[in-house]
């Protein structure tokens, strides 16, 4: 089983290209930190979306 962890999907413009590009993809985690967009996302695709950044370090941080 294929899984794609994508650190920062925006609008999926790139978990769209990669979905092409690899079919074998069977499990895909996205993360998106802008609540404005998280909430634009069409998140009815079978993948895993998180409101959240990635980071090497623990807390909280405030974007702008």
């Amino acid at each position: 089983m294929a899984t794609f962890i994508d650190c920062g999907t925006n609008f999926k413009q790139g978990l769209d290209e990669i979905s092409l590009l690899h079919p074998e993809i069977e499990k895909t985690y996205s993360f998106e930190a802008n609540r404005y967009v998280y909430d634009l996302l069409d998140k009815n695709d079978g993948n895993v979306y998180f409101n959240m950044a990635v980071s090497d370090k623990t807390g909280f941080s405030t974007f702008h």
